[in-house]
């Protein structure tokens, strides 16, 4: 330490020689009473505290800020698993000229397609799924592909008939296949 502070006050004439070697004295014995000491370190000063409490929040907003992130980035890789699933598997519904209602998330919707898609989503072989203002047509098995990815996503699929009411009044007047609502 050829520049050391001892030195300079030295040069300048502020401190004697004595003085500083009294001060490197008192450090090597200072040095030595902490070597001694397992595992005690010198007390810390409370700006030193402070720092290492500062820099322990900055880490743990970090953590969260990272966590944040990285949900995020995985919403957005399944929304884009989604719309490729839904683009690939997801056939466009035909511009038939028989129009199919459901019901999408409380309203009323109206689908036109052609007479063979209307009698397979009636029977629940196809369902309706949307993604945007775009309306897909998925199969059975699409339908199960889309609950593996987004358990929560709507689609619309007939359900099978219930079993009729032994009690129903209007049981024995048949519903006409080709009755549209």
């Amino acid at each position: 330490m050829a520049n050391s502070l001892a030195d300079q006050l030295l040069r300048a004439g502020l401190v004697d020689e004595k003085q500083v070697q009294k001060a490197r004295k008192e450090q090597s014995k200072a040095k030595k009473a902490n070597k001694g000491k397992k595992g005690s370190g010198p007390e810390l000063s409370e700006s030193e505290r402070l720092a290492r409490q500062a820099t322990q929040e900055k880490a743990a907003h970090d953590r969260e800020l990272n966590r944040q992130r990285e949900a995020e980035r995985l919403e957005k890789e399944r929304r884009a698993q989604l719309h490729d699933f839904l683009t690939h598997a997801g056939k466009a519904p035909a511009q038939g000229d028989v129009v199919y209602h459901f019901v999408e998330q409380g309203a009323v919707k109206r689908l036109y397609v052609d007479a063979q898609q209307h009698a397979a989503l009636s029977a629940g072989r196809l369902a309706i799924t949307a993604m945007g203002r775009r309306h897909f047509l998925l199969d059975l098995e699409g339908v199960a592909k889309l609950r593996e990815l987004a358990p929560g996503y709507w689609y619309a699929l007939a359900e099978a008939e219930a079993p009729s009411d032994p009690d129903d009044p209007y049981a024995e007047f048949q519903i006409p296949d080709d009755l549209m609502w």
